[in-house]
């Protein structure tokens, strides 16, 4: 799955992402987010870890891509 976030703001792909860790719940998660700065990947990238996911962010073109992987332990 991937989101492009470039234009709209941090708390609301925060909340979003909130909605699908709910929804994937002890299932498999595979989900890449673009974003348009550092700081707003680093706070995806922090609540998708203590969420229980694997997250990584990497460098594009003018934009960032925080990707999010792995499977919860279902204490979202």
């Amino acid at each position: 799955m991937v989101i492009d976030a470039r234009e709209i703001g941090a708390h609301e792909i925060l909340t979003k992402l909130k909605k699908i860790f709910e929804e994937y719940r002890e299932k498999e998660v595979d989900i890449k987010i673009l974003i348009k700065t550092q700081s707003d990947a680093k706070r995806i990238k922090a609540f998708s870890t203590m969420s229980g996911y694997n997250a990584n962010v990497e460098v594009k073109n003018g934009y960032f891509a925080t990707r999010i992987t792995g499977i919860s332990c279902g204490c979202v």
